[in-house]
């Protein structure tokens, strides 16, 4: 072998030893120091709200958190350092720069190797003495940070993801007033707190989940009007500003309240027609006035059904005095109906309900009369002169009595004709002798009719002789189902009182019914509430189903005489 071929030989085994170290030094170079991959930038769901939101998530399509399970995050306003050990402090202890703050591991939590949680830092004296929170140093705006997150809380973990929040003082909300307003809406509320935006649709608000109409004040407190509502005691109020959510909880009460059109009638009236604005009337039941069905009543002070293990047994504790009854639904805040005050609940009646499952005329038809009007003198074959004071003209028609101490002395179906002041013309004074009296009463009792012609089917009715008054007009009539539906009220009398039109076709057809006029000074003078119930039943108050609207002013009812 020539010389110049072993140095060439030499010179190829030299240059693959060289090669072959090389390659080896690249690869244990590589396992021993990695290249730090850059940190991900995070998607925020939310990218600004209040220093206190609560928890926020970071995330990002690449899987930036592979093989760390615990991470560790923390918030500055300077860039993000590349590792853990380089931020100098442990949970404990705050940098000395102001407006940085730790969210210390357990308050970040990995969701999936693509998404992390973080529980923004909770207002708490760190060993500085500064307030472990993101604080808003801007006057407006709010104050940017970096969401720094970190493989875990140990030396030289490595920075794997970043992402920005813009933190601001929170709205705070404290109070509400009113705190309690009518289902069917409308109610000017003020809520009060701090830090409120006052520019015109910064702030939303909703009560039950119900939006209200928001108008801005100061930064101290806003105006908003409620909506309409299902009838809630201590719904939530959630106000939402850019700076996050705020609730207060047991706020607001829509109450089922009505209001009534007119709330005032005269004595002298047998009828009125009331208009009733309130909510939920499409829920309610008028179609018949039976027990179980829902009314709208007249009542003495607060309507109380009574309560009860088993509702519809025991007795109303405060009944109806009388019932706005043919009610009309006009839509979910309307309805119409008929107040009767010539006609009114008995007191066994108001007591315990119905009898029966049906409107029982004698039930709702026998409420006391008018106070005796005092001493009297009964002169001539029909005539009754008051010693002091006056009859009124609603009394036409009206079942008297007259008694001499204890003794009556007019005997029976006795009613008055006509009224011409102190003086009262009735029906007879036959076989009484003239004189004084200690006491007149009026509308004691029904007034039977002579005979009465009915047609089957037909609204009108006629009499022989004079049977019917103008002052009959709202009363009902009454003869126990025969030729007279429960609940037919006289609507019309004729010129003559031969006639008269009624509310009900009769069911029945005869020339000799007998009917009675039930009297019409059912409902004293005074103030009443007139109330909307879901269901008559007595001993019902306990059911989680019931409803009955609240005593309220607007919701008064005056009857006067005037």
């Amino acid at each position: 072998m020539r010389k110049s071929q072993t140095r060439t030989g030499a010179r190829r085994a030299l240059r693959a030893g060289i090669t072959t170290a090389a390659t080896a030094a690249v690869v244990v170079g590589a396992t021993a120091l990695p290249a730090q991959a850059a940190a991900v930038a995070l998607t925020m769901n939310v990218t600004s709200g209040a220093n206190d939101a609560g928890t926020i998530t970071g995330s990002s399509a690449t899987p930036w958190l592979i093989g760390y399970n615990t991470p560790a995050a923390y918030f500055s306003q300077a860039t993000c350092p590349l590792t853990w050990t380089s931020l100098k402090f442990s949970t404990n202890t705050l940098p000395s720069s102001a407006g940085t703050g730790i969210v210390a591991p357990g308050a970040t939590k990995k969701v999936s190797n693509s998404k992390v949680a973080v529980t923004l830092p909770t207002p708490q004296a760190g060993t500085t003495g500064v307030q472990i929170d993101l604080t808003d140093y801007s006057a407006t705006g709010g104050t940017r940070y970096n969401l720094c997150v970190y493989g875990a809380a140990v030396a030289d973990s490595p920075l794997l993801g970043t992402g920005a929040y813009t933190a601001m003082a929170p709205a705070r909300v404290t109070a509400i007033t009113p705190a309690a307003g009518p289902a069917a809406g409308g109610t000017t509320v003020t809520v009060t707190g701090s830090n409120l935006p006052t520019t015109a649709g910064s702030i939303t608000a909703t009560i039950g989940g119900i939006p209200l109409t928001v108008r801005p004040g100061t930064d101290t407190y806003f105006t908003a009007t409620t909506p309409s509502a299902a009838p809630q005691s201590n719904a939530t109020l959630v106000v939402s500003t850019s700076a996050g959510t705020q609730r207060l909880a047991n706020a607001f009460s829509f109450v089922n309240a009505t209001n009534i059109v007119p709330n005032t009638a005269p004595s002298s009236q047998n009828t009125v027609d009331v208009d009733v604005t309130g909510s939920g009337f499409l829920g309610f039941d008028f179609t018949a006035p039976t027990l179980l069905k829902s009314h709208v009543y007249l009542v003495s002070g607060k309507y109380n059904p009574g309560s009860g293990s088993t509702p519809g047994t025991g007795a109303k504790t405060n009944g109806p005095t009388s019932e706005c009854s043919n009610v009309l639904v006009i839509d979910d805040k309307e309805i119409i109906c008929t107040l009767q005050l010539s006609a009114a609940y008995a007191a066994s009646a108001s007591a315990t309900g119905y009898t029966t499952t049906t409107d029982a005329d004698a039930n709702y038809q026998t409420a006391s009369a008018y106070s005796p009007l005092g001493a009297a003198t009964i002169s001539g074959t029909n005539t009754i002169t008051l010693t002091s004071g006056t009859f009124s003209a609603s009394m036409v028609g009206l079942s008297v009595t007259a008694t001499n101490g204890t003794t009556g002395v007019l005997g029976s179906n006795k009613f008055i004709t006509a009224v011409n002041g102190a003086a009262a013309t009735i029906n007879s004074t036959s076989g009484v002798t003239n004189g004084d009296v200690t006491a007149v009463t009026v509308g004691g009792a029904a007034r039977t009719t002579g005979n009465l012609t009915t047609v089957l089917g037909s609204t009108a009715v006629t009499a022989g002789t004079v049977q019917f008054y103008s002052a009959d007009v709202g009363r009902r009539i009454f003869d126990g189902g025969t030729n007279f539906e429960p609940g037919t009220v006289i609507t019309a009398v004729g010129a003559d009182g031969q006639s008269a039109t009624l509310s009900k076709a009769a069911i029945g057809a005869s020339s000799s019914a007998t009917p009675s006029i039930q009297r019409g000074v059912a409902v004293p003078d005074g103030s009443y509430n007139l109330t909307v119930v879901s269901n008559g039943a007595k001993g019902i108050a306990d059911a989680t189903t019931y409803t009955q609207s609240v005593v309220s002013s607007a919701a008064t009812f005056t009857v006067s005489d005037f």
